[in-house]
């Protein structure tokens, strides 16, 4: 049940357009890198800014929910497992 709600407002929420790069690489001195395309110019304002990282954010769990979607739907995962997983790792930052 959460799975299919989460789906649902990923699917209601697909009009979102970001470019998000991120990379992963556990042997270097910085092992997340999470950058914007060079062609992508910065926020000018501290308003511009909240606004980009906030929709950054959304558009990464948006797309993080996707990619569960997709394992579950070739039968890598339970989808509500690992959203279940997700969440109580995401809880874990809150204060």
């Amino acid at each position: 049940m959460l799975f299919d709600e989460i789906i649902r407002i990923f699917v209601k929420n697909l009009s979102m357009k970001t470019v998000i790069c991120i990379s992963i690489d556990t042997d270097s001195k910085t092992p997340i890198s999470i950058n914007k395309p060079e062609d992508v110019s910065p926020p000018t304002t501290p308003e511009e800014a909240k606004e980009v990282i906030t929709n950054d954010i959304q558009c990464l769990a948006e797309a993080l929910c996707f990619m569960v979607g997709v394992a579950e739907d070739n039968g890598y995962v339970n989808g509500n497992e690992m959203l279940t997983k997700l969440i109580v790792r995401l809880n874990k930052d809150l204060k």
